[in-house]
């Protein structure tokens, strides 16, 4: 019995540092994909803010996380799941940096979440860029395994700069880490205009083929502050390889969706014919 087609949404979006206009515009998304009938919506990276460095970004993190509330009732009144990223600070401690993490959040409020393992620290000083993650970020240190049951299967969590290492795709899409091995990644992103042309597309596409499943790249696009853009390209890659759905490259100030329909069945056909020993 064929496995029945799911609608999904891959945002893009130009997060500023200021939380209440980006929660706006990320409610208002959540709000078009459920009208169009998407079952579940993918955000990107720093969905709640994007901010210079790590003393701007603090205070923009509440002691209550208000902006998670919030997506967390806007899931439940349209009926959808949502993936994105947020600044999460640390329980306790004197660390004045957060976590990238990466939440799943269902139509009931269950929410599952993954810490960022791999940062992006670039130091080309003084001919070249210096752009490090880790002085804003504190790494992550555990795979989560997939979440069962998601309206695209089981679905492993990943990060924007997670995408350049394929061990930790290849363990989610594994039976031996996971009684749900993964048949669909996500890497909610924020890819810089340098790396974004020649690596996106290609790290994306090989993510899905050698672990035959979908791919959902949501991702920033544009300008957030003086001296920070970012690619854009939103996406959704099949377990062929094929790029199935893609935002537009220009600014919207409202965000943007590209839309697919996901086909378990095809991820099972694609295994049955390229046997990779799964």
């Amino acid at each position: 019995m064929a496995a029945p087609k799911v609608l999904a949404a891959v945002a893009q979006l130009t997060s500023v540092p200021a939380v209440a206009s980006n929660l706006s515009i990320v409610t208002s998304l959540i709000r078009r994909a459920s009208a169009r009938g998407a079952k579940i919506i993918f955000l990107p990276e720093n969905s709640d803010f994007l901010a210079p460095d790590s003393s701007a970004s603090r205070p923009l993190i509440p002691g209550k996380n208000e902006f998670v509330d919030r997506v967390k009732e806007a899931a439940n009144q349209h009926d959808i799941w949502v993936n994105m990223c947020i600044h999460e600070a640390p329980a306790e401690g004197g660390d004045k940096r957060c976590y990238n993490t990466n939440l799943l959040i269902d139509p009931t409020g269950t929410v599952n979440a993954y810490r960022k393992i791999h940062l992006f620290d670039v130091d080309l000083a003084p001919l070249g860029p210096t752009l490090k993650e880790s002085d804003a970020i504190i790494a992550g240190t555990t795979l989560v395994p997939p979440i069962p049951n998601t309206p695209v299967g089981n679905l492993g969590l990943q990060t924007c700069f997670d995408l350049r290492f394929p061990l930790p795709a290849n363990k989610l899409a594994s039976p031996e880490f996971s009684p749900h091995p993964a048949t669909a990644l996500t890497y909610p992103s924020a890819f810089t205009v340098k790396t974004g042309p020649p690596h996106w597309e290609t790290l994306l596409r090989a993510r899905a083929i050698e672990n035959q499943c979908y791919v959902f790249a949501s991702a920033q696009v544009g300008e957030h502050f003086p001296g920070r853009v970012s690619h854009g390209h939103a996406m959704i890659v099949d377990p062929w390889g094929t790029v199935v759905a893609q935002c537009s490259p220009f600014v919207d100030p409202n965000g943007s969706l590209c839309y697919a329909e996901i086909d378990l069945d095809l991820v099972a056909k694609v295994r049955r014919e390229m046997p990779m020993g799964r």
